[in-house]
């Protein structure tokens, strides 16, 4: 299980293969399953030491499960070298919100063949997409500064308890200009109303 940082939660990810699991039958009973998390935002895997850690441990007959594709790898070469990797090692896969990338899904025989020819195809495909997404995004920027409308994207608050302590005392202070609130806490007008509701002002 990945998540790009430490505000993320890796909850919804746990639920998914814990499902899996179910479904499937296995129980973890004298090890069997080994859980590895990681929140990290590293584009590559030399920026995730756990994904490494967990090929270096694999064995054979292992399977691999991950959600989705990406957590294989972030780009083509980075795909083509886990999977060389896990056939190295004679471990297997399964990508669950894409089982037909996963061996499992077609007859003894063909094996990784068909996901080994499928997913290069994937990968490129979505390392193609986050290039253009990135493309568009730059140049809606430099538009927007051309304009003079170009607003810089709050930074999240991760700590919600903090920024309520910070809120009640702005709110003891008399400080009721939403605006300044908004700006203060880093957050929304929804999200603001909603803090202002919860500690019953």
């Amino acid at each position: 299980m990945r998540v790009s940082s430490e505000d993320q939660n890796l909850e919804r990810q746990k639920i998914i293969l814990n499902d899996w699991l179910q479904e499937k039958g296995i129980e973890d009973e004298k090890g069997r399953v080994r859980w590895y998390e990681e929140k990290k935002s590293g584009a590559s895997i030399d920026g995730r030491p756990v994904f490494k850690g967990l090929l270096d441990e694999l064995r054979e007959d292992d399977t691999l499960v991950v959600i989705s594709l990406d957590r294989l790898g972030r780009n083509n070469a980075e795909l083509q070298n886990t999977l060389y990797e896990l056939r190295k090692k004679g471990a297997t896969f399964e990508i669950l919100d894409a089982p037909f990338l996963s061996p499992s899904q077609y007859p003894k025989g063909f094996g990784a063949v068909i996901p080994e020819m499928l997913i290069p195809l994937f990968g490129y495909l979505a390392e193609n997409e986050r290039v253009k997404i990135k493309e568009r995004q730059a140049q809606g920027i430099a538009n927007a500064k051309e304009k003079g409308v170009y607003n810089k994207p709050r930074a999240k608050r991760a700590n919600t308890e903090a920024n309520k302590a910070l809120l009640l005392r702005e709110l003891k202070k008399g400080n009721n200009d939403r605006a300044a609130l908004e700006k203060i806490l880093g957050v929304s007008r929804p999200t603001l109303l909603k803090m202002i509701r919860e500690l019953g002002f």
